[in-house]
């Protein structure tokens, strides 16, 4: 219990007086003889008794108006939380809004009124920041008697944030304040407490406003085709899964497919609650170019990008010719059909001498991949799928791709011939249509040892993996487990091994995405010169040389395009992240124990109720008034009406 007005306190003393008076009263008493009856006597020293009992009843009733008088105009408060209450200059009040996407609406409907509703219960002398996760800061360091207008914040972000150790940082020292109260309002999220436990917060009072409420009930995930190559002038089916958020009945969803903005198909779907659904769309492209194509569900989008058989680059490294028979034979056939591939060849040491830029490069073999060759290949692709001949070396590549595991590389010779390409542990939709067409199996006959991991897009069995995929650092790569020959495998003679080059030198790619925070990397011929950067109409221009020293992160969804000098480089289609969108909440048990405490509402209503009675505390002198009412009642009563009543 703590006092507003601890300087009344001093009075207390006072509650002496009742009992002063009455031994001074006492000391004036005398006994008087006046029967020698023994009747009499006893009659009088019973009375005597409660009269004395009366007495001491009214002092004990005195005693406790004066004090309880003293405490009154103290004006006490309990506080159930154990902090110090003064005059507000003692009291520091962070919060932390989480602006992420997820809570965009959240925040747009209640966040002015929550605030308000904390700022209520402190003292105006308080102290108070009010920072964003993404590193915004809607309110530095100021008393809540002078802040600005909360309902100008802008809290409309795409990204996904954490809580870290610079939401604590601050313009003055906040060490000495009695009580810190932190107060973080999020729908809780797991990925924001990722680094919690590496920061200190032991010395701050923390409160977690909790929501629920979700930006868009339907969204749209899992793109894929039935056609693994898109040409055009084709009917091609699309399928998304549609999914249904809420513990609602929604009907009659329309989702809605557009190219270039024009909408060419649509779909009206019923969805039970949290129910998925796998949605088809058929259209075609009259065109070969580039598409910015996206699915919308209500205010949702959904972006992709479709390349129509537009030309690509691609370059076969060897050093053995026989390596690329069958790549090479294939690829001209897909070539005779679509006409949109230019394809070179080099020897390993002679491709350091070209400038040419790919879309995708191929490396055969293994025995002379080291680390030059490796960052030139990078250099110039961002995608490179590495093929193993006689050997399977791969340390080099461990160092720009640290994902990759080292194990045994010895080659493997199946005598028998019956492995064959599992067909139970597939990874992708992508590749389960590709393979799924295959009318027989796949046989192995040699193999190097590629471990099963998070990785794996292809197996051989449970143990050992076909394919794996790795990324870093904006390039990508695919790494194979058997050589590409028919002495290894029947995989070239099969139906798949077109579609499967097509899946693993990305000809038609709309399986890749980008994603708000991403990086987008601007190769070096370009950053030198002036980039325009267009995002959904708008444009922004920088200055020769400005990505030299700093990267260009996604901070928007939609289309970015990317024009150096006028002549387009770049054109990404961006999306929120899942995470986002369908938000996985972390434990709150696990929480409590991480931060030792906390105290957690879900309600708008619930929040100056739970407040009032931690931070303001509840107020006692009302109480107090009424029980110094009644007491007064009482000791009148006894004083004036009980006594002469046994005195009559």
């Amino acid at each position: 219990m703590s006092f507003l007005a601890s300087i009344y306190l001093w009075f207390l003393p006072f509650t002496l007086i009742p009992i002063i008076f009455h031994f001074l009263k006492k000391r004036n008493y005398k006994n008087i003889k006046f029967s020698t009856t023994r009747f009499l006597i006893d009659m009088k020293e019973d009375s005597l008794k409660k009269i004395n009992l009366i007495n001491i009843l009214l002092l004990i009733i005195r005693t406790l108006i004066i004090l309880f008088l003293i405490l009154m105009i103290s004006k006490p408060i309990f506080n159930s939380y154990n902090r110090d209450v003064g005059n507000g200059e003692d009291t520091m009040v962070l919060i932390l809004v989480d602006d992420s996407y997820s809570n965009y609406n959240f925040l747009n409907d209640n966040l002015s009124s929550i605030l308000n509703k904390i700022m209520n219960n402190y003292d105006p002398n308080s102290y108070i920041s009010i920072k964003g996760l993404s590193g915004k800061e809607y309110i530095s360091f100021e008393q809540i008697k002078e802040p600005k207008s909360i309902e100008k914040f802008n809290t409309y972000n795409f990204g996904s944030y954490e809580i870290s150790k610079d939401n604590f940082s601050f313009s003055h020292t906040v060490d000495n304040f009695l009580n810190k109260d932190l107060y973080l309002i999020t729908d809780l999220d797991n990925y924001i407490f990722n680094d919690i436990q590496n920061i200190d917060i032991s010395s701050w009072n923390i409160f977690i406003y909790e929501h629920n409420q979700i930006n868009h009930p339907i969204i749209i995930s899992d793109l894929f085709s039935n056609e693994n190559i898109i040409v055009n002038n084709n009917i091609i089916s699309f399928f998304v899964t549609g999914t249904n958020l809420t513990d609602l009945k929604h009907n009659n969803i329309n989702i809605e497919l557009f190219l270039n903005n024009i909408k060419v198909s649509d779909n009206t779907i019923d969805f039970e609650p949290n129910e998925s659904k796998k949605v088809e769309f058929q259209t075609s492209f009259p065109n070969k170019e580039l598409y910015n194509c996206y699915f919308k569900v209500n205010n949702y989008k959904y972006y992709f990008n479709i390349n129509v058989d537009t030309e690509r680059n691609i370059a076969l490294l060897y050093t053995d010719i026989t390596d690329v028979t069958y790549v090479k034979s294939a690829l001209n056939a897909y070539n005779d059909f679509y006409e949109n591939l230019k394809i070179d060849e080099f020897f390993s040491e002679n491709f350091l001498n070209t400038n040419n830029k790919y879309s995708s490069i191929i490396k055969f073999g293994t025995s002379d991949l080291d680390k030059n060759l490796i960052a030139n290949i990078f250099f110039k692709t961002s995608k490179l799928i590495v093929v193993p001949s006689k050997s399977f070396y791969l340390d080099d590549l461990r160092y720009f791709f640290n994902d990759i595991s080292i194990s045994n590389k010895e080659q493997k010779t199946i005598t028998n011939g019956n492995l064959i390409v599992s067909r139970n542990y597939k990874n992708s939709s992508e590749l389960d249509l590709i393979f799924k067409r295959n009318k027989t199996d796949i046989k192995i006959n040699k193999y190097f040892n590629l471990e099963s991991t998070p990785y794996s897009k292809l197996y051989i069995n449970s143990q050992n993996s076909l394919l794996n995929e790795y990324t870093s650092n904006n390039n990508s790569l695919s790494l194979l487990s058997i050589p590409l020959d028919i002495n290894s495998s029947t995989l070239p003679l099969s139906a798949s091994f077109i579609p499967f080059l097509n899946y693993l030198l990305k000809l038609t790619d709309f399986s890749k995405y980008n994603y708000i925070n991403d990086e987008i990397y601007i190769e070096e011929q370009y950053k030198e010169q002036i980039i325009t950067h267009y995002n959904n109409d708008v444009s922004y221009k920088y200055n020769n040389g400005y990505f030299k020293d700093n990267k260009f992160l996604i901070k928007k969804p939609g289309f970015h395009k990317f024009y150096a000098n006028g002549f387009g480089i770049k054109n990404i289609a961006a999306n929120i992240k899942l995470s986002e969108l369908n938000t996985v909440k972390i434990d709150k048990k696990l929480l409590n124990d991480q931060l030792n405490g906390i105290i957690i509402i879900d309600s708008v209503n619930d929040i100056e109720n739970t407040l009032k009675s931690i931070i303001t505390g509840i107020h006692l002198w009302k109480y107090l008034l009424y029980v110094i009412l009644i007491l007064l009642i009482i000791e009148m009563y006894i004083s004036n009406i009980y006594l002469y009543k046994k005195n009559d």
